[in-house]
């Protein structure tokens, strides 16, 4: 692994943190390109073990309480916590706690 290569956690279909990789490592455990990994991330989709990929920032960060994962373009927030839980943090500070929901037989 490269010293500057983006670092993912990995995320089951529970949205419980189950390690960490990069997409070479995934590229080499699933034979898929790097263009259709992150086509994957993008969408959120479970592809790898069943699992969803996460970018995150700095590995220190899964130390603290939240990781910030995600930002949208109303300034809105997606925070991943300790204890596996995700919330939304809007613009003018309100949280809302995130849950996986089905739809079309896929956990959104």
């Amino acid at each position: 692994m490269g010293a500057h290569e983006q670092m993912y956690l990995v995320l089951n279909r529970y949205n419980n943190v189950v390690g960490t990789t990069t997409i070479s490592n995934v590229s080499k455990e699933t034979g898929l390109s790097y263009t259709t990994i992150r086509g994957l991330i993008s969408r959120n989709q479970h592809f790898y073990n069943d699992c969803m990929l996460i970018e995150y920032e700095d590995e220190n960060e899964i130390v603290s309480n939240r990781v910030l994962f995600y930002t949208n373009s109303k300034g809105d927030k997606y925070y991943l916590y300790k204890d596996c839980s995700v919330k939304k943090v809007s613009k003018n500070g309100d949280s809302k706690p995130i849950t996986p929901f089905k739809h079309r037989n896929a956990w959104e």
